[in-house]
């Protein structure tokens, strides 16, 4: 417990002290910006995830509740706030996966056979794991083939992933979707058994 005015407080998570710190300090010697607000911010968040800081179970909900989240969370691929669970997965800061999952309300995918994705900004190398959760970018085999993540679905029951065309004369640039799945947590246990009977 710490002491403010002599109120005893319960400790919160080092990610939250860094977040008051910049929420705080921001703008102070300058003239006020939303634009520096926001963008710091975001920066901290990911300094929190990838330098490893522990999060507490709920810091996503307060990080949203304090801080005006929906201003600089990003509505990036696959959904709001999706680049920074990538980031804790490729990072493998777990304690910041399962923030994200509670705010969420979705249980983890976990595959075998991962490439976790591009979120990484801190780790020297990541590559293929024999277990992984998933996250968009996150590529995998499924149904024999090797699919994208490419998004998760609002109440946090399936994923989408993708397989796609290869390049052609007529598509030299564009990435086109060849095949759409569908994914949920009971697909991916009745996949591992399959494979476990197969074996």
């Amino acid at each position: 417990m710490r002491k403010v005015n002599e109120l005893q407080l319960p400790e919160q998570s080092d990610v939250l002290d860094l977040l008051d710190t910049v929420w705080r300090g921001c703008d102070r010697a300058t003239s006020h910006s939303w634009s520096r607000v926001n963008s710091s911010m975001s920066s901290a968040l990911a300094l929190a995830i990838g330098s490893g800081m522990k999060f507490g179970a709920d810091d996503f909900a307060e990080i949203e509740r304090r801080y005006r989240f929906h201003y600089w969370g990003g509505e990036s691929r696959g959904g709001f706030a999706e680049g920074f669970y990538c980031t804790a997965v490729a990072e493998g800061n777990v304690s910041a996966c399962q923030a994200f999952e509670k705010w969420k309300g979705r249980k983890p995918f976990i595959v075998d056979n991962v490439q976790p994705g591009t979120g990484a900004r801190f780790a020297h190398r990541v590559g293929f794991r024999q277990s992984s959760r998933l996250c968009v970018g996150s590529r995998f085999t499924w149904d024999g083939r090797e699919v994208t993540v490419t998004s998760f679905s609002e109440d946090g029951t399936y994923l989408t992933a993708c397989t796609y065309h290869e390049p052609d004369q007529a598509h030299p640039y564009g990435v086109r979707v060849k095949q759409r799945y569908t994914i949920t947590n009971r697909d991916i246990r009745e996949q591992r058994r399959l494979l476990k009977q197969s074996a």
